[in-house]
């Protein structure tokens, strides 16, 4: 008997994985990506793999404080929510106020002294709580985390979880100078920070294929992995059907629009409001609900430079703003169609950015049962939205077909519709991801310190 529970013992010993989950300049308080993508992808994996531990250790600049105190009742019960579920939360506010943008810095050697408190604070909650992986979440964390580990000699292994392009994207923004002394900089901390990581997930195909090329990854280091969507809280109303169905008779349907918009975003205003008011000229009495956390002004006196009609546009028009997914997750369930308007195509930005897009909106509309167009120059979107029979994609520079493609959606709004949810449950759960994860972690640790 002592033979067996000894064997048992050290089964579970084997199976059990103590993670590190790593965010660092991204805001626990405000941001509603790291509620779906964090937060509940975590208490996810550990419902699926109970002998998955986490310490989630959340760096922000310390300007941030300020803020916190004003929003302290969310933050305190999104720890609250990981703590529910078992999952040790740390928030660490960092002295360097040091923007996401230049967050290469830490990989310049000179200065890498003054981040020695940062990279310190990772070592010893790795000693401390005997990690076994470390995970980190976009370049920010990976960047940080992979410098340390150099620095420091730590050698617990490291899960780098992309995101996106980081470094492409900023310059495109226009936050980053393409061939100055910074970009070196970051194009030196990305490839460092890729040849690091034990394991590189990225959120498409496309992704995982660009980045294997361009870093010279072996295959078995690359996965991808779509982003998560709680399909718990992101799931069709049911109390909403009469209202769709007389709106959808009358073709009048209300469009719904989530995530960052207009100013320094990825996501164009502007190319939202294209494609409104191409539906507007087919379904005069549509209309659009923005969630976004973009100021309304702003994107108003964008549209005012940009559109004579931006009044009539307006008018059919309303702005919310949320700051949990439940709150989220109930007004896309009030819409009936979703927008994914990205951008249009420009010449000075590569085509590959666009090729590898799938943003976290795209399995929240899915989840929410929401038929879904999407604009084509996000090709790895469009192309889960086609070939799910979810939703339609669009090319601005070619709409000979979209009238018939957009009645298809409206009068088979509820094959669209079921489509749309499973595809959600099948690609973008946070239930299929945690196993997903947990295989991943099992091909580490646990390890020795």
């Amino acid at each position: 008997m002592a033979l067996t529970a000894k064997f048992i013992t050290t089964i579970a010993n084997h199976m059990r994985r103590k993670i590190l989950y790593l965010t660092w300049g991204e805001d626990l308080a405000t941001s509603g990506i790291l509620e779906n993508q964090v937060i509940n992808q975590l208490i996810a994996t550990r419902r699926v793999a109970p002998e998955i531990s986490y310490h989630y250790l959340c760096a922000m600049p310390i300007f941030w404080k300020l803020r916190h105190t004003q929003a302290r009742q969310i933050l305190d019960e999104k720890i609250s929510r990981l703590q529910a579920a078992d999952i040790t939360s740390e928030v660490f506010y960092y002295w360097l106020p040091v923007r996401a943008r230049h967050i290469a810095i830490v990989a310049y050697k000179l200065l890498q002294p003054l981040f020695y408190f940062w990279f310190l604070r990772i070592r010893n909650v790795c000693r401390t709580n005997e990690i076994d992986i470390i995970h980190t979440r976009a370049y920010t964390g990976g960047v940080v985390c992979a410098t340390a580990i150099e620095f420091l000699k730590i050698r617990t292994p490291f899960v780098f979880d992309t995101r996106g392009l980081y470094v492409d994207e900023i310059i495109q923004l226009g936050f980053l100078k393409a061939n100055s002394w910074w970009h070196r900089l970051w194009q030196e901390a990305e490839r460092r920070t890729y040849h690091t990581a034990a394991m590189v997930i990225n959120v498409s195909e496309p992704f995982s294929q660009h980045v294997q090329e361009t870093f010279s990854l072996p295959r078995d280091r690359v996965a991808t992995i779509y982003t998560s969507v709680d399909t718990k809280i992101f799931r069709p109303s049911r109390d909403s059907v009469v209202e769709r169905k007389m709106r959808l008779a009358k073709k009048a349907p209300v469009l719904v629009y989530c995530g960052d918009l207009g100013g320094n975003s990825w996501h164009s205003a502007i190319s939202l409001f294209a494609i409104f008011n191409l539906i507007r000229k087919l379904y005069p009495l549509v209309t659009l609900k923005i969630v976004s956390s973009a100021t309304p002004n702003v994107i108003r006196q964008e549209l005012a430079d940009a559109y004579i009609d931006a009044v009539d546009m307006l008018s059919q028009t309303s702005f919310q703003r949320t700051y949990t997914a439940s709150e989220t997750a109930q007004l896309l369930a009030s819409a009936d169609i979703a927008i994914f308007s990205y951008h249009e195509l420009r010449e000075n930005v590569p085509r590959y950015l666009s090729n590898v897009v799938i943003a976290s909106k795209t399995g929240e509309y899915l989840a929410s049962g929401l038929p879904v167009i999407v604009n084509s120059t996000a090709r790895a979107a469009a192309s889960v939205i086609v070939t799910t029979n979810s939703g339609m994609s669009y090319d601005l520079r070619e709409t000979i077909n979209f009238k018939q493609d957009l009645e298809k959606i409206v009068k088979k709004w509820l094959t669209y519709s079921k489509q749309a949810r499973k595809s959600a449950e099948l690609l973008f759960s946070s239930e299929a991801n945690a196993r997903k994860y947990y295989e991943i972690y099992k091909r580490f640790g646990p390890i020795t310190s």
